[in-house]
């Protein structure tokens, strides 16, 4: 086995877009961000460093790290997971956590927790879902529309909510990215008659693409908006010629998981996050 440490997603692209296309929805956080920026975009101030670990020319699997977050990590073999482990170790890199299949999250820790000083600590159980036909959400009052930039400090305000609410780190990025999902036409709000709800859409893989920052505030939440937005947003990407969306699900939320089986989501893979302490990493 060898491991690939690669800083250009276009090369990163040609070594593992076939095996993550093997399992597209699953790799979705992956090759939607190298495909991002095969295309030219950026992803911020941090460069992304991508990993692959191959057996002969054979990709066994492959992984992201975007700092400040957490590591992803596709499926593979224990010993291919386990390298990509010590060739963070060996870089003194510094890792916020990890994500994955469960599996590829147990691998790594278990391999992690002996070359590093970190503390484990266990974070959300997420579920992957993926629908090609939608079943439409009951119909609310008010409407569906593009947001706008006359919206954009109580969008990026709850766009912060959002990230808090997921136990995502808080950047300072948080208004810059919400500008940006604005002015590329990607974030969406519900209105009755104020904005009430959003969702947006990122990612799109070569034929998918996820939607994400679905955020309510607390006191308008069980209304239905929600589910309103998701619906009207599904529907327009399905219009626009992608084969099917996905979308995360926190596995603690059996309200958010219910609202999207019933629009005909279905279930692709569990995702494990898991923790670890900003401790240094012990030399090899």
């Amino acid at each position: 086995m060898e491991i690939a440490e690669i800083h250009n997603a276009a090369e990163f692209l040609k070594k593992a877009e076939g095996f993550l296309m093997e399992h597209e929805a699953e790799n979705n956080l992956v090759l939607g961000q190298a495909m991002r920026l095969a295309r030219g975009e950026t992803a911020g101030t941090v460069a992304v460093i991508f990993y692959v670990v191959e057996d002969e020319g054979r990709v066994l699997v492959a992984g992201m790290h975007n700092q400040p977050y957490r590591l992803v990590l596709s499926r593979g073999p224990g010993p291919a997971i386990a390298m990509i482990a010590d060739w963070a170790a060996r870089k003194k890199a510094e890792l916020a956590g990890v994500i994955g299949i469960p599996e590829s999250v147990t691998m790594f820790t278990r391999a992690w927790s002996k070359l590093s000083r970190d503390k484990i600590k266990g974070g959300h159980r997420l579920r992957i879902y993926q629908l090609e036909q939608l079943r439409p959400a009951a119909a609310v009052s008010g409407k569906f529309e593009p947001a706008s930039m006359s919206e954009l400090d109580l969008l990026a305000r709850w766009y912060t909510d959002f990230t808090r609410d997921v136990d995502q780190p808080i950047t300072g990025a948080e208004r810059t990215m919400s500008e940006r999902a604005i002015r590329e036409g990607r974030l969406f709000v519900w209105k009755d008659p104020q904005p009430v709800s959003m969702a947006a859409w990122a990612g799109p893989t070569q034929r998918g693409v996820r939607v994400n920052m679905v955020y309510t505030p607390p006191e308008l939440r069980r209304r239905g908006y929600a589910s309103a937005a998701v619906s009207a947003l599904t529907k327009k990407l399905l219009d626009s010629g992608r084969k099917f969306v996905f979308l995360f699900t926190d596995l603690s939320n059996p309200t958010s998981n219910k609202m999207y089986q019933k629009m005909g989501y279905e279930a692709v893979c569990d995702i494990n996050e898991v923790d670890f302490s900003r401790g240094g990493v012990s030399p090899p």
